[in-house]
């Protein structure tokens, strides 16, 4: 469940987002408040997940808000190009394993809102929709070349091009796409 063909085009890499995030928002509705909600031991719910990739995506899709002349004063243009997705995969694997994880903002364990059940899996579910419209629409505004030569910092990976950032979330979409599912068999 939630295996990834490795995108070879920005089509294709849109296309794999657009049906994970459908995917994730299927299996999120069918989970009972229960399941959504509760912790196993120091592991994350599929709430914390959830708003864990949300705040992800949107960092993402602000930084490709950007202008480019501002990433370039910033970050620089890659004189590499981008790695391939399975490179992307391989570093954030190692990232893990060398013991990285999710801090500030990206830890969705702190400062988490405490509404009601239902309406918390209502909010997120519609800032998880609106987080994969956003991204699109960012992904579908920046001219094919420019993905590959402008760079930003990601936080446990460090600077990347913008291809690649879209390869990680890609990845990292579907790996705590896999959490959640998981916490769903348990």
């Amino acid at each position: 469940m939630f295996d990834i063909e490795p995108p070879r085009t920005t089509a294709a890499l849109r296309e794999s987002l657009a049906g994970l995030h459908v995917e994730v928002s299927g299996l999120v509705a069918s989970m009972s408040l229960e399941e959504f909600h509760s912790r196993q031991g120091e592991h994350w719910s599929p709430a914390e997940h959830l708003r864990h990739l949300i705040t992800a995506i949107g960092a993402l899709t602000q930084g490709m808000s950007v202008p480019r002349p501002l990433l370039t004063l910033r970050f620089g243009l890659s004189r590499r190009g981008s790695g391939t997705f399975e490179e992307v995969r391989a570093l954030y694997r190692e990232a893990l394993r060398a013991g990285g994880q999710a801090s500030g903002r990206y830890d969705p364990t702190k400062g988490t809102p405490n509404p009601e059940p239902e309406a918390l899996r209502e909010l997120l579910m519609r800032q998880w929709v609106a987080a994969g419209g956003d991204l699109d629409r960012a992904i579908g505004a920046w001219p094919e070349r420019s993905l590959d030569r402008q760079q930003a910092k990601h936080p446990l990976l460090g600077t990347m091009t913008v291809r690649e950032l879209l390869y990680f979330t890609l990845y990292h979409n579907a790996h705590h796409a896999r959490r959640i599912a998981e916490r769903r068999r348990a």
